[in-house]
């Protein structure tokens, strides 16, 4: 089973300010009163998925960790519908490279034929749990993980891998469902270069 960056971050400030002010003769008195003036500081959001200038391994963790509720969440609706809808494709797609996703869909169709029998009562995706961050730059970012397998199926094993996460292109990754803008591109033995390029080479 396959369980498998740069999103620029937006930063928007929205600022709001209003003042009121009125004036009103006081009884005996032809001074204008002034009313107090209410003012709404600035709020700034920030896009927690923004790269940062320094990518570290808590950054990919986090990447990793959301991939991860995304698949949950698939193949909970799979082993719910007893089928792979489009939903479903479309929760692996948005973040999992078309090769991965390809893979990953064909596991889920082959364990919807055998009625889920393998998993697990409450099913989870592990993405992985980052050993070594080996490279990261704003198109590409290169980790070593520990993967628990026992965590979705039954006599799972943890294992280790090798993944690449890259940004997502244009069209291909729904921010909806996947909020970080990377995609898992390659899954690869730790001791082993890729089998297709280079490490990273292929974004």
């Amino acid at each position: 089973m396959a369980v498998k960056s740069v999103v620029t971050g937006v930063l928007a400030g929205v600022v709001t300010a209003g003042a009121v002010t009125s004036g009103c003769g006081g009884s005996g008195s032809d001074a204008p009163r002034a009313e107090p003036t209410t003012t709404h500081l600035p709020t700034t959001t920030i896009d927690p998925w923004a790269v940062p200038a320094t990518i570290d391994a808590a950054y990919a963790q986090r990447i990793l960790d959301e991939h991860g509720r995304i698949l949950t969440a698939a193949w909970r609706r799979a082993r719910r519908l007893g089928k792979v809808d489009a939903e479903v494709e479309r929760l692996v797609r948005s973040v999992e490279s078309a090769d991965q996703a390809g893979s990953e869909i064909t596991g889920l169709r082959r364990e919807a034929k055998a009625r889920f029998a393998s998993l697990v009562p409450d099913p989870a995706v592990d993405a992985g749990k980052i050993v070594e961050l080996r490279g990261a730059s704003p198109t590409c970012i290169q980790v070593l993980v520990r993967v628990d397998i026992s965590r979705l199926v039954r006599s799972g094993p943890v294992d280790q891998t090798a993944i690449e996460l890259r940004p997502a292109r244009p069209g291909e990754a729904d921010r909806r469902r996947n909020p970080t803008g990377w995609i898992e591109d390659l899954r690869f033995p730790p001791d082993q270069p890729p089998l297709i390029g280079s490490p990273c080479a292929r974004s």
